[in-house]
């Protein structure tokens, strides 16, 4: 039931929750997000979305992720313009 999820397309279908969900995430990111923000480096977005999800449930210690991301010449959310 976790592996699955609660998305009825994959019980109906019998359908991989992996593959699923995979592409369900590359849809999100490559192209909803992509639209509305300006990252620009996916692979470091892709880094920061993992760091998080093995926190969830916990405060998010920026200032640790930081350390267990590479060095970035860009930030991945550029800081917004005035």
């Amino acid at each position: 039931m976790l592996l699955r999820g609660f998305m009825p397309e994959l019980w109906t279908k019998k359908m991989n929750p992996t593959r699923f969900y995979r592409n369900y995430y590359r849809t999100y990111v490559e192209r909803d997000l992509r639209q509305i923000s300006a990252i620009s480096d996916l692979a470091a977005f892709d880094v920061f979305v993992r760091l998080l999800a093995g926190r969830v449930g916990q405060v998010a210690n920026l200032s640790a992720m930081t350390s267990e991301t590479r060095p970035m010449p860009d930030p991945v959310f550029p800081a917004p313009s005035s």
